[in-house]
């Protein structure tokens, strides 16, 4: 019986890994449905953002650093705004990681403390926006 994944312990802990971030995923977007209420949506519009009813954390996050291009934000910052928007009780230790990722990516960069949005971050935000009309 010839498995087309190869079990090991590590294979387990990366698959455990990925259905964890999936499942804060899955409870992110659904507690933006039931805390959407008129004063949050003033906050941020979210069919603008995205042209869907609900943006990815990426989407999020680099709409936000888009507000302040110049000035950068810290990952406190991130972490406020995301928790305000996005997943009242988003945890602090998923920040980070989700940073360091859209930075290998060429979304971010970070410097002194502050995290940017790059030019790359702006074509990825608009091309998400543009492929969701």
């Amino acid at each position: 019986m010839a498995n087309e994944k190869t079990l090991s312990k590590a294979n387990i802990q990366k698959e455990r890994e990925a259905l964890l971030q999936r499942l804060a995923d899955l409870d992110a977007a659904e507690r933006v449905i039931d805390s959407l209420t008129p004063a949050a949506s003033k906050t941020v519009d979210f069919t603008a953002l995205s042209g869907a009813a609900f943006p990815t954390i990426r989407e999020t996050i680099l709409h936000f650093l888009a507000q302040t291009p110049s000035t950068g934000r810290t990952t406190g910052d991130i972490g406020d705004y995301l928790r305000q928007v996005w997943k009242n009780d988003y945890p602090n230790r998923f920040i980070s990681p989700k940073l360091s990722m859209y930075k290998s990516d060429g979304d971010l960069t970070y410097q002194n403390g502050l995290w940017f949005i790059t030019p790359a971050g702006h074509r990825s935000l608009l091309l998400t926006e543009k492929s969701k009309d």
